[in-house]
């Protein structure tokens, strides 16, 4: 098979993969939801803030791994690339096996003892989940590395399948508590299943100057994973702070609507992600990375509007009809699909500033960019009481600016004039400049926090016509592969 048509087979079963366990664990969180209500379902979004947080508890081992394989491979050693993936492994074990004795002593501590009995072995059991998922999510992040993209993908659809029939089964017999279990059943089962189809090997000892090497790599990528957690995942935390947990459930759904549009510009960077990496390794350019860089952000700006706009015109009939009991998380679900545009574009170059080893400097980004969030969310939501709207606003406002400082980093590495760096990047973004005026007219209009078939029909469509123009440059490439696809 030639290289355009594998990329394109890599690139569809990768999507394929991520949106079946996407729809499976959208399907969950949204069963779940019902079947809790937002009260018991801001319990379950603190176990998984602890989930999350805790899966950075390896130092950065399991993202360094994830960079030295593709380069390991990209030299043509294929002995390192299997000795390393075990340095990740080990890493995510011991790192997960320490966030639960963490969170043991605090729900026996008296910094816990006001809390309910609920909250407590929710957070427990959350913690001890990040073993069994931690080691999933490698055996993922190894099958990746080395091609095997349809194992990879497997291993999350037998996680999304058992953690739909363990969430929803668990939490109608047993509430938030239950539906945390099923989720810990499910990560250990599809831990188990992932290793039996990819069945590691090349151990041949934990050398502690590599892994130091390892861990002096991964902190800082376990920092940039971090604060790029928190730059999505921030407003929990606020929404903690300044309102309670029954927001905290309501706002729930809107972040898992988010994951589920940001999936393509997962899958994409999933699969540019090694090729890039290789690519590098191989001829140590920016002008040899250029094309894999850049025509898939401009895949992504093209197609990114419609899925926006799709999401404005079937998700808030899906609340009403499904879930009546949120109907409060429309506006904010509408304000924070424009926002996911600007976050996803950015995946389609976050492979970048790895290769050239220049990820470091994306640092002081975040962090502003976290700050700023966070100042956002205290004047909207602390000051004008605009609460969950506000909140995703203050996403939104916080996603245009990071797009504009981190693409613009990658650009200049490409181009060296701030000139050329700015008209580049608006032809890269302006579909979703259009996606601003699409809100700004459904605020105007009063439309914004409830379904409008007419309005967000119209949208949809001019948000095609945007993506047929964006899509120009790119079609000779995609008849290209047409025609290598037919020979």
């Amino acid at each position: 098979m030639r290289r355009g048509s594998a990329f394109v087979r890599d690139v569809g079963t990768q999507a394929a993969g991520n949106y079946v366990s996407a729809l499976l664990r959208v399907v969950r969180g949204f069963a779940v939801a019902a079947l809790l209500g937002p009260a018991s379902m801001g319990i379950v979004a603190v176990g998984n803030l602890v989930t999350n947080y805790g899966q950075y508890a390896d130092l950065g081992v399991g993202q360094a791994v994830g960079r030295e394989i593709p380069m390991a491979l990209g030299r043509g050693d294929s002995r390192e690339a299997a000795a390393l993936a075990w340095y990740g492994m080990l890493a995510r074990l011991v790192g997960g096996l320490l966030v639960t004795g963490a969170t043991i002593l605090w729900a026996l501590s008296t910094w816990a003892a006001s809390e309910p009995i609920e909250l407590k072995l929710v957070v427990v059991l959350s913690a001890l989940s990040i073993v069994a998922a931690g080691e999933m999510m490698m055996l993922q992040t190894i099958g990746c590395s080395h091609g095997r993209f349809t194992e990879a993908a497997r291993i999350g659809v037998v996680f999304a399948v058992f953690n739909l029939a363990g969430g929803v089964g668990g939490a109608y017999y047993g509430g938030s508590i239950g539906a945390t279990v099923g989720g810990v059943l499910a990560a250990t089962i599809s831990t188990v299943y992932g290793w039996w189809k990819l069945k590691p090997v090349g151990y041949v000892g934990i050398d502690r100057a590599g892994l130091m090497a390892l861990v002096r790599l991964g902190v800082p990528l376990a920092l940039l994973m971090f604060m790029a957690f928190n730059l999505e995942n921030i407003d929990q935390v606020m929404i903690l702070g300044l309102l309670n947990r029954t927001a905290l459930g309501l706002y729930a759904i809107v972040l898992q609507a988010g994951s589920l549009i940001s999936l393509m510009g997962l899958s994409v960077s999933s699969v540019i992600g090694p090729r890039l990496l290789k690519r590098f390794a191989q001829h140590g350019t920016t002008e040899s990375i250029r094309e894999l860089t850049w025509k898939p952000a401009v895949a992504l700006s093209a197609l990114m509007p419609t899925l926006v706009c799709l999401a404005w015109l079937l998700g808030p009939w899906f609340i009403v009809w499904l879930l009546p009991k949120y109907v409060l998380s429309i506006a904010p679900f509408k304000i924070y699909m424009t926002a996911m545009y600007f976050l996803v574009l950015n995946l389609g170059v976050s492979s970048t500033l790895l290769a050239l080893n220049k990820h470091r400097r994306n640092i002081p980004i975040m962090l502003s960019c976290i700050a700023l969030n966070v100042c956002v969310d205290l004047v909207l939501v602390g000051i004008f009481k605009m609460g969950l709207p506000g909140v995703a606003f203050g996403s939104l406002i916080t996603y245009i600016v990071y797009w504009v400082l981190y693409a613009g980093l990658v650009r200049w590495y490409f181009e060296r004039s701030f000139l050329s760096v700015a008209r580049l990047n608006i032809a890269l973004v302006w579909p979703g400049l259009l996606l601003l005026v699409f809100l700004g007219v459904s605020a105007l209009l009063g439309s914004i926090g409830k379904p409008t078939i007419v309005l967000d029909g119209a949208f949809t469509c001019l948000a095609v016509c945007a993506g047929v123009v964006q899509t120009r440059e790119l079609w000779p490439d995609l008849w290209a592969l047409i025609r290598r696809a037919d020979e």
